[in-house]
């Protein structure tokens, strides 16, 4: 699974279970409860935006290996011409 894909499933969750507490906290009455269910949603919500740097430095890393791939592949072919090796 790509990260693209994996990004708009967790998007897809996200929303979902952002929609499901917001409902939960509306209708709960008790603040111990309340303060609970925040203090996990405040985790998860820690875990996703670790998730999404995560997933963004992974991103540009690739990024720049393939730029740091190409530059290799020219000079490789530039060698190969002046050392007068077929490709």
């Amino acid at each position: 699974m790509s990260f693209v894909n994996a990004g708009q499933i967790l998007h897809m969750q996200l929303n979902a279970f952002g929609v499901a507490y917001s409902s939960l906290i509306n209708i709960l009455e008790h603040d111990k409860i309340k303060r609970e269910i925040l203090t996990e949603v405040s985790q998860y919500n820690a875990l996703v935006n670790k998730y999404n740097e995560l997933h963004y430095r992974a991103t540009n890393k690739i990024s720049i290996l393939r730029h740091e791939n190409m530059l290799l592949e020219i000079e490789n072919s530039q060698l190969k011409k002046k050392l007068g090796i077929p490709r």
